[in-house]
């Protein structure tokens, strides 16, 4: 029994919690903040139930089977911080987040995720922070954080193959680009 109406922060991180319980948990804790489910067994399926918590700010579903069904988030007007790293989110999924226009931090390290799906990211207008460590993004994704008026920060490998010359520009903008190589870049201004 999960009668807690008041409950604002709930950590099931590594619970055998399954999508009928996290149903159970958003009807009779309609004040949640804070959801962390990170490396459980919940699938999409619970995407449409935790639509029903109407104050939630920060959702982390890392480690977990989501795959898609992300545009039930998108009515979820505090949601701030969705966390999505190693899950089977592709770019089609990700894109069903065209309409989270309050979104300002998205964890997508280690998805599936390309330039497509990054360039659908730009249109949200409060993305401050992109985490993209270990995507299948390349040297085309540049033109979509040129597109991000307010991102301030970028988590990128090394691999990902922006040339240094568009790194400065986003430099320049005011992007922070966190844990880079800059030895893994070729400088396309020198060749």
């Amino acid at each position: 029994n999960w009668n807690f109406p008041e409950l604002e922060y709930a950590d099931l991180r590594g619970t055998s919690i399954s999508d009928n319980a996290v149903s159970e948990i958003c009807n009779q804790c309609p004040n949640i903040q804070r959801l962390y489910l990170d490396s459980t067994c919940i699938s999409s399926d619970s995407l449409c139930y935790i639509v029903q918590l109407e104050q939630i700010e920060i959702l982390s579903l890392n480690n977990t089977n989501i795959s898609g069904g992300l545009h039930h988030l998108n009515s979820l007007s505090n949601l701030s911080y969705l966390y999505l790293q190693n899950t089977k989110v592709d770019d089609d999924s990700i894109k069903e987040l065209r309409d989270a226009r309050q979104l300002k931090q998205i964890q997508l390290s280690n998805t599936e995720i390309t330039n497509d799906g990054v360039e659908g990211l730009a249109n949200i207008p409060t993305l401050g922070s992109l985490m993209l460590y270990n995507t299948n993004i390349d040297e085309g994704v540049y033109e979509s954080f040129k597109r991000m008026p307010n991102l301030v920060s970028l988590y990128l490998s090394s691999s990902c193959g922006m040339s240094r010359s568009d790194m400065q520009e986003l430099y320049d903008q005011g992007v922070l680009i966190i844990d880079i190589d800059p030895n893994a870049y070729v400088n396309q201004s020198e060749e």
